[in-house]
């Protein structure tokens, strides 16, 4: 199985957010306090990412964490999936039960049929499997 069919179908949007999280505070237990979680917990999603994409994707010392260049690259990644659910927010909001949902949503829909996100994690996913 290819990395992107494993990984695609292993990696969720809230091991994303954490891995998110974690970059944004430093450490996995500043993390785990913004998220309302434990420190074992968030260490469990960053190990589940790791796995299933095969790489390291934090480098962890004494002054906390930061991402390695893959990490680097799937938070890129990440941004522009919340970035893209976001916006796809915003036409549900718009468009509420009693709009004419069919060319705007419709469109919207279609995008996301797919795994989420999955246009921009095939680059990244193909920058892993070059290295």
């Amino acid at each position: 199985m290819k990395l992107r069919d494993r990984a695609g179908r292993r990696m969720k949007l809230q091991d994303l957010h954490v891995l998110m999280t974690v970059v944004q505070t430093g450490s996995m237990g500043k993390a785990a306090q913004s998220l309302n979680s434990t420190q074992p917990a968030i260490s469990r999603s960053i190990a589940q990412l790791e796995h299933s994409l095969g790489v390291r994707l934090l480098d962890r010392d004494r002054q906390g964490v930061k991402p390695t260049v893959f990490g680097r690259a799937l938070l890129d990644c990440g941004v522009a999936v919340f970035d893209d659910l976001e916006q796809g927010m915003k036409v549900l909001d718009r468009s509420g039960p009693s709009a004419n949902s069919g060319g705007q949503l419709g469109a919207w829909i279609a995008d996301v049929e797919r795994p989420v996100g999955s246009h921009h994690f095939n680059g990244v996913v193909n920058r892993f499997s070059a290295g």
